[in-house]
């Protein structure tokens, strides 16, 4: 049986980006292999993507006790997230 590829858009890794880090634990950060991982990137596309969102003030970067810097969801990052489920929602098809 083939195997199908599912291509996301930019939007939609920003999203899954978004909602990975909104869904860690109760302090609502993520380093940044973790990010990677969670969402399936290849490293360079997780850097890259993570620049942009910074860059665009959805995610926001805070120094933990150690050495490496976790990225957090800003109150836009929140907001993209709920615009973004509300177009998602009316683009779905009306099955009856």
């Amino acid at each position: 049986m083939p195997v199908t590829i599912r291509y996301r858009s930019k939007f939609e890794i920003a999203n899954d980006i978004l909602r990975k880090i909104l869904e860690s634990p109760a302090i609502k950060r993520r380093h940044k292999t973790t990010i990677g991982h969670a969402t399936g990137l290849a490293h360079w596309l997780t850097v890259k993507y993570l620049k942009v969102l910074v860059d665009q003030d959805l995610l926001c970067i805070s120094q933990g006790n150690g050495p490496y810097g976790y990225y957090e969801i800003t109150p836009k990052g929140l907001r993209y997230l709920q615009v973004f489920a509300e177009i998602e929602d009316d683009l779905k098809p009306d099955v009856r």
